[in-house]
């Protein structure tokens, strides 16, 4: 007698992880920098119009889940070592914050002064951030994937995973 075959689910959160760790580094930061920069336009209009207070709850809503998944796939769903991941965690991170800055006045504004700046700036302001930052990304994915046995235990036994 055959074993029954394992059952996958085709809707969840573990099959959105997995469908987000097989997307290249590319598609993944530019799905986390339209999150994030939607997060930021969303949080000016709420600082400029007094109507929409939903947005002060709704803009860091969609940033801080935005940062979770980011988080949560490089740290569990994907295989790249630990420095490695908290360098894409960091690099990643401050494109988005650049580009939604720089997008965000640029939707207020109507100038591209701070996108054409921050752009220019960007591959200063990266160095700093990984410099001051890689210390603790580094040992918050390195504890996040000491803890996968109980946070996302269908990943133990893949064995392209760290």
């Amino acid at each position: 007698m055959t074993a029954p075959a394992p059952t996958r689910s085709g809707f969840g959160l573990t099959s959105l992880y997995r469908l987000l760790a097989k997307w290249s580094l590319l598609y993944l930061g530019g799905a986390y920098t339209v999150s994030f920069t939607s997060a930021s336009i969303l949080r000016g209009v709420a600082l400029r119009q007094d109507w929409v207070m939903a947005y002060y709850w709704f803009a860091p809503l969609i940033a801080v889940l935005s940062f979770s998944l980011l988080f949560t796939v490089v740290t569990w769903y994907r295989d790249e070592d630990t420095v490695t991941a908290a360098m894409l965690l960091i690099i990643l991170t401050t494109v988005a914050a650049i580009l939604g800055a720089g997008i965000t006045d640029l939707v207020f504004t109507g100038s591209v002064g701070t996108l054409i700046f921050a752009v220019g700036a960007g591959f200063l302001t990266t160095i700093v951030r990984v410099v001051l930052f890689f210390p603790i990304v580094f040992v918050l994915v390195w504890g996040g994937r000491r803890l996968r046995r109980f946070f996302a235990p269908a990943t133990l036994n893949d064995e392209n995973l760290p």
